[in-house]
């Protein structure tokens, strides 16, 4: 028998258990399903705004039942939206009409005056430090409205421009002071700045010898250098910059109190070793490609700065006019060296051989090349230079190509083509993949000739600007870029245009002056490049929204282009143009590109590629 004080416990049990969980809940059958929520007496604030994000609105959108306490939340979610934007005496008040199962909940708003920022007090400074430099890191201007976003940007601003000035170990106060009556706000930072700090010893781990020297000549601070930890992280960027550690952390010790705080660099090195294979093949309505590329890189070898590279690339095209094939190699071998003479100088030295077909003709020879990569300037400025020397000749010349034209082209000869290379690009754009706002500048410049061990004499010019600006939702962007080459024209680097980077209303290199001739009884022509272009475009681009989670874009063109012999053939009010649309599919390695360009004008006899207006493209990134 069980004792009466275990019975108890038994009887208790069961009754706790029929109380709370002994049966299952049943929802109540009464209850009302959200069907409205209204925004009632705003005027700043459209009513979408404040809607975005209550919980009544999720309710709404989901057919689930009202849930009384979820009014007092929203409403104070609507305040509080207004408070953060400055309305300080705004007041909200919840209304719920309820009718045939159905539950409306409306929120009146008295929105009242916004409040307006009266001054930003900065107390503590540093006497090294202006407080107008400290004052602009708040976007919002005396007088005008307050918005506590602006606010809650300009506090980490503050500590950093602190840092910057070496107070490592910095504190501040910041605080809002709201006055309901004159609808003022009024921004205090109080800073306790403590003693300024300087770099401490430096201790390099993960390298050794001259990478090791390297990384310390890259770090832009020394022991004894006022400390900010924005120089910690340029010297971080520079470090991952070099190409040879997966893992870079720069780190300072802030717990002790002594001015000069140590600072340890962890590097560990990439794997040396890598080895790349790929291929893919295009399309456009000119030919058919198969391409593939494969290269074998080993960091550190033959000395600790230098890279190889190992690289082969073929391919192999057809024509879908007459359905020739045209194969394609380039094998390469080429060193890069870190530190060339000086810190942070790159110099590199290639030496490759190529057999190219183009549509005209096919090109053969070695090529040696040396280049040096001056180091960017705050990664805005970048320059660099070189010398190439290639030995050419040539066969499989085209049937349009009579005696004479492959005369005059210097297809029948073998010489040396040796020059000089520069290259100058101002980088301003906020996104050079996707960008929407800013600019860029590219001048190309080449000069050929004896001096440069080569027997035509030449000089190239290819300058390029870019343009883009922001328009509410859409991107307006702008391209103007011309070529010319002056002087014995050598045949490899004749201009073509035509293409997703270059004009769309016209496939890969065929905007181009042509040979043309008789073969057979019928007229057979094939491009031959020119020595003039000019390349103007314009787009509108627009996003369309999310496909399973990557955003899709829009773009409206306008290209019109010519390439000519000579630039006395230019003529700026007679390009061709062509006007097209296309989509945007982003990718985490550049928006995927799909184009189609309409020709407007000059499609007739004697222009290229007559009576051809359609031409399609897909590419990998913008096309500028």
């Amino acid at each position: 028998m069980q004792s009466p004080g275990a019975m108890r416990l038994v009887v208790l049990s069961i009754v706790l258990f029929a109380a709370c969980g002994g049966r299952q809940h049943v929802p109540r059958t009464d209850q009302a399903t959200v069907a409205q929520v209204k925004i009632s007496g705003n005027r700043e604030v459209g009513s979408s705004t404040l809607l975005e994000g209550l919980a009544l609105t999720e309710a709404r959108d989901r057919g689930e039942p009202l849930e009384p306490y979820l009014i007092s939340v929203d409403a104070e979610r609507v305040r509080g939206f207004y408070v953060r934007h400055g309305f300080f005496a705004v007041d909200v008040r919840p209304a719920l009409e309820e009718r045939a199962g159905r539950a409306d909940v409306t929120f009146n708003v008295v929105e009242g005056p916004r409040a307006h920022l009266a001054r930003v007090d900065v107390i503590g400074l540093p006497s090294e430090l202006r407080r107008e430099d400290i004052r602009a890191l708040l976007s919002t201007e005396d007088g005008e409205p307050f918005d506590y976003l602006a606010y809650e940007e300009a506090r980490p601003r503050v500590l950093a421009a602190l840092d910057r000035a070496g107070y490592a170990r910095a504190t501040m106060k910041a605080s809002v002071i709201a006055d309901r009556v004159l609808d003022e706000a009024v921004v205090r930072f109080e800073i306790e700045a403590g003693e300024q700090a300087w770099f401490g010893d430096v201790e390099v781990t993960g390298a050794e010898g001259s990478l090791a020297d390297a990384v310390r000549d890259r770090l832009g601070f020394a022991p004894g250098d006022p400390f900010s930890s924005g120089r910690m992280a340029e010297a971080q960027a520079s470090l991952y910059d070099m190409g040879r550690f997966s893992m870079v952390r720069v780190e300072a010790d802030r717990l002790g109190t002594a001015t000069k705080i140590p600072v340890l660099i962890e590097l560990t090195e990439a794997d040396p070793h890598e080895l790349r294979l790929g291929g893919g093949f295009g399309i456009d309505p000119a030919s058919y490609e198969v391409h593939g590329r494969s290269s074998y890189t080993v960091a550190g070898w033959p000395t600790a700065l230098t890279t190889t590279e190992v690289e082969l690339r073929p391919a192999y095209t057809v024509l879908r006019d007459d359905w020739e094939q045209e194969p394609r190699l380039e094998t390469r071998l080429a060193l890069e060296r870190l530190d060339l003479f000086v810190p942070r100088i790159r110099g590199s030295a290639e030496a490759s051989f190529q057999y190219r077909s183009v549509e005209a003709y096919t090109s053969i020879g070695p090529r040696l090349r040396l280049g040096v990569r001056v180091p960017s300037i705050r990664e805005v400025l970048h320059v660099d230079v070189g010398w190439s020397m290639q030995y050419l000749w040539f066969r499989r010349f085209d049937l349009a190509l009579d005696d004479k034209t492959i005369h005059d082209l210097r297809l029948d000869d073998q010489y040396l083509l040796g020059y000089f290379h520069q290259r100058v690009a101002l980088e301003l754009r906020d996104n050079p993949m996707s960008p929407t706002r800013g600019g860029y500048f590219e001048l190309d410049l080449e000069e050929g000739g004896p001096f440069a061990a080569g027997e035509l004499t030449y000089l190239r010019v290819a300058p390029d600007v870019r343009g883009y600006a922001p328009l509410g939702p859409l991107v307006l962007a702008g391209r103007g870029r011309l070529g010319l080459i002056a002087g014995d024209i050598p045949v490899t680097e004749r201009i073509y245009a035509g293409g997703a980077s270059s004009h769309r209303g016209f496939p890969m290199r065929r905007l181009s002056p042509t040979a043309t001739t008789i073969v057979d009884g019928e007229e057979r022509s094939v491009v031959i490049g020119g020595g003039a272009s000019l390349e103007l475009g314009a787009e509108v681009r627009a996003k369309l929204g999310k496909v399973k989670g990557f955003d899709v874009g829009s773009a409206l063109f306008l290209d019109g282009g010519d390439v000519t012999e000579r630039i006395g053939g230019l003529d700026p009010s007679n390009l061709h143009w062509a006007l097209g649309a296309g989509l945007r599919f982003a990718t985490p390695i550049g928006p995927l590109r799909l184009d189609v360009g309409y020709r407007l004008n000059r499609a007739g006899d004697g222009e290229p590629l007559p009576g051809d207006r359609i031409a399609y493209h897909l590419n990998l990134g913008e096309a500028f």
